[in-house]
């Protein structure tokens, strides 16, 4: 071997040897690195983490989030937050709800008031094989299909008899599971496994959940809804997270999964603006398989 040979080899050994003392002293300092792209460059990305250890052990919040508190106009009515940590236990279960079943099936049903909209939404899903199948029938359209299985999506339209099918490889790692005022720090994050959700994320790991970050707006008691255990979150929804949704509002939150079994915001003479309603559930009972496998005969594939 050469000495060129000798000093190539050695280049590489000492990059590898940096780029892994990188990775270790980013992961103790919350940076995240993505060290293959498309250009074969280290691109940093860096992730606000809540908190940083003290030398007494205890916890404080980072300089990062001390910085995007302070930045924006929600800062200091986020930071109340830590008062209420039993609404944030409320909030994160609802946030991660899909971690807390294997399987789910049901049925249910959005209204809006303003322009009359309504939806009936059939369900099923394997939070094990990461698998969905919703039926959706919404007033004045066409009902779809939508199967998420085995790293394909398939969408039917029912009534014109057409489908299309195409590859979405889903998540496979494990996910970062973050606590709300993360999530609300990092830009409303959402997990990277949810996607397969399909038209079941209404009630399952819901937007409807980034309503509720200011904890000092509501208040929960405990209640039972379609047979089930449930807290009722009451209170008011900020502008800052919807206009169509801001006022007065009720949420029933499954107590044993997180799933929202009912949502309805209110309008200011006490009327109902939406609905979204849970009237059928049932958890953790085996799926047919044949679910995913709707038959094409009939269907032309676009």
């Amino acid at each position: 071997m050469n000495r060129k040979s000798k000093n190539y080899i050695l280049a590489i050994v000492l990059t590898i040897v940096a780029i892994s003392l990188g990775l270790y002293v980013a992961e103790k300092s919350g940076v995240k690195l993505n060290i293959f792209n498309k250009n074969k460059e280290v691109v940093i990305e860096e992730e606000i983490k809540l908190e940083e250890s003290n030398t007494d052990g205890e916890t404080k919040l980072s300089k990062e989030a001390e910085a995007k508190l302070k930045a924006i106009p929600e800062g200091e009515k986020i930071r109340k937050n830590f008062n209420y940590p039993e609404k944030e236990e409320i909030h994160f279960k609802m946030l991660n709800a899909m971690d807390n079943f294997k399987t789910c099936k049901g049925e249910f049903i959005e209204e809006r008031a303003k322009d009359d909209y309504k939806m009936k939404v059939s369900f099923v899903v394997d939070t094990e094989n990461k698998a969905s199948m919703s039926i959706t029938d919404e007033k004045g359209k066409k009902n779809v299909t939508l199967i998420q299985h085995k790293d394909k999506s398939k969408s039917f339209d029912d009534n014109d008899k057409v489908y299309r099918e195409f590859e979405e490889p889903m998540f496979k790692g494990k996910p970062t599971i973050l606590k709300p005022m993360e999530m609300f720090l990092n830009g409303g994050r959402k997990r990277e496994d949810r996607d397969y959700l399909g038209r079941s994320d209404y009630i399952i790991c819901s937007p409807i959940t980034t309503y509720m970050y200011f904890y000092e707006d509501w208040n929960y008691t405990e209640s039972t809804f379609l047979g089930r255990d449930v807290y009722k979150l009451e209170g008011i929804i900020d502008r800052a997270f919807t206009e169509h949704n801001q006022g007065k509002f009720s949420l029933m939150m499954d107590k044993e999964t997180g799933i929202i079994l009912q949502f309805l915001s209110f309008d200011d003479n006490g009327g109902i603006k939406n609905k979204v309603e849970c009237t059928k559930l049932e958890l953790n009972t085996p799926i047919d398989e044949s679910v995913y496998n709707k038959d094409t005969s009939g269907y032309v594939k676009k």
